[in-house]
């Protein structure tokens, strides 16, 4: 789920306990299975110690070394420790962790006795290593706030603090990074959840939830997954099967169910809006022409004190001009002789026409497709909202759909319409030169 942040593990030399382990981060179900088998191990834990202490109804306590009653009792105690730090539950925090099984198993079983509290410093170290290589791992989806949260937490289990405050923090800190309401809710619900019922009718709220604008196949969607929620399929797999169905059937995004489905609110005003939106651009763009064009601008070859005339014939960034018409505020990069341009050429490039992916784009560190300067679009949904997010390729765009409608869909609300890219076109009698390697 979006709100199960995760954090970026920090370099350093390898722990003892590292090597072949579990997969980190854990998912929703593991970590909530593991959370369950350590209370219930616990719990037996202090039942057993408490039904040893007992005396016994019959029998009676020697005194000497080789009483049979103490014996019996030890060996009580031994049994007790060693399935609480030893579980065979599948379930258990260490069943994936063999090198520690190891270490602990000789401390155990060691003829010449061991002590209560070197096992249980060997428990809490690789426990707490166990917490942070889950909640320090990375994802691709980690923002700087996540990561954010993700250097305090390894500061704090680096730094001895108790581990009970640090995932209670670490639990706060979820809820109050959530992208919504519903997420905080629903992160807090779980972390406070007591049962697999319990639980699954949370998963049904937050995931299946009945909304009045449902079309027939979301309403069939969301009963469908509400019943295997209520029949107690691990959440994992029914989120699985979500994902699948969707994309299967090109229908809504798990994103959209995941985010308050908003988008399904928006979509009913989105025409009326983008009717709007086109009006006052058309306008804007009528009162600029009325305006009067400058005639006379300088090179934009940074250092050239040239002046180019608009009126007459131009030599000028044919993407820039193509944004220029399109409403964007850029403006527009003349140059005084095809030298200059070419000249000024890899810098401009590299500044104004990169790619809004940045790093996540699929040529980076290039600026686009090896050869081409001409492939860039425009996001359609964007640019209905006058927000030019410009991309290098339909390429890059098609892999970086989902995250670039998060990153900035999201957060300007602009409705998720389409899937194509408003692709570059150069004006009618423009003539392109392509650039040339001086070199």
């Amino acid at each position: 789920m979006d709100v199960n942040l995760q954090i970026r593990s920090h370099a350093g030399p390898p722990s003892r306990f590292a090597g072949a382990g579990p997969r980190y981060p854990l998912s929703l179900d593991q970590r909530i299975r593991q959370g369950e088998q350590f209370r219930q191990a616990k719990a037996k834990l202090e039942a057993a110690l408490h039904s040893i202490k007992q005396p016994p109804p019959h029998g009676s306590h020697s005194g000497q070394p080789g009483c049979e009653r103490c014996a019996h009792k030890k060996n009580q105690i031994k049994a007790a420790y060693q399935e609480y730090y030893l579980s065979s539950d599948p379930d258990t925090w260490s069943a994936n962790l063999p090198q520690y099984r190891v270490s602990m198993a000789e401390k155990l079983n060691n003829s010449n006795g061991y002590s209560l509290e070197e096992v249980h410093a060997l428990f809490l170290s690789a426990f707490r290593e166990h917490l942070k290589q889950d909640l320090c791992c990375p994802t691709p989806k980690d923002t700087l706030q996540t990561l954010s949260l993700k250097s305090t937490t390894a500061a704090q289990f680096e730094g001895g603090r108790p581990t009970a405050d640090i995932l209670s923090d670490y639990a706060a800190a979820i809820q109050h990074n959530a992208p919504s309401a519903d997420a905080a809710n629903f992160a807090f619900a779980i972390n406070n959840s007591q049962s697999k019922e319990e639980r699954a009718q949370i998963y049904v709220s937050y995931y299946c939830r009945p909304f009045w604008a449902d079309s027939p196949q979301q309403k069939a969607f969301k009963a469908k997954f509400a019943r295997m929620f209520e029949s107690l399929i691990p959440h994992d797999e029914v989120l699985a099967a979500m994902k699948k169905e969707a994309e299967d059937s090109h229908a809504s995004k798990i994103d959209v169910l995941q985010r308050e489905i908003s988008e399904l609110q928006m979509a009913q005003s989105a025409h009326l809006k983008v009717k709007k939106k086109k009006e006052e651009k058309d306008q804007k763009m009528m009162m600029r022409e009325r305006e009067e064009s400058p005639k006379m601008v300088q090179c934009s070859l940074d250092g050239c004190a040239n002046e180019v005339n608009l009126l007459s014939e131009t030599i000028e960034c044919a993407v820039c001009e193509w944004l220029h018409r399109k409403g964007g505020e850029r403006g527009r990069y003349v140059y005084c002789s095809v030298e200059h341009a070419d000249e000024d050429f890899d810098e401009h490039d590299r500044h104004e026409h990169a790619c809004c992916m940045g790093s996540r784009c699929i040529y980076y560190p290039q600026n686009g497709p090896p050869g081409e300067t001409d492939a860039v679009g425009i996001c359609e949904d964007c640019e209905k909202e006058e927000f030019f997010s410009l991309f290098c390729s339909e390429d890059c765009f098609h892999h970086n759909l989902d995250e670039h409608r998060e990153i900035y869909h999201e957060s300007r609300r602009i409705p998720s319409m389409s899937d194509t890219l408003d692709l570059f076109q150069p004006a009618e009698d423009m003539e392109i030169i392509h650039h040339m390697d001086l070199d």
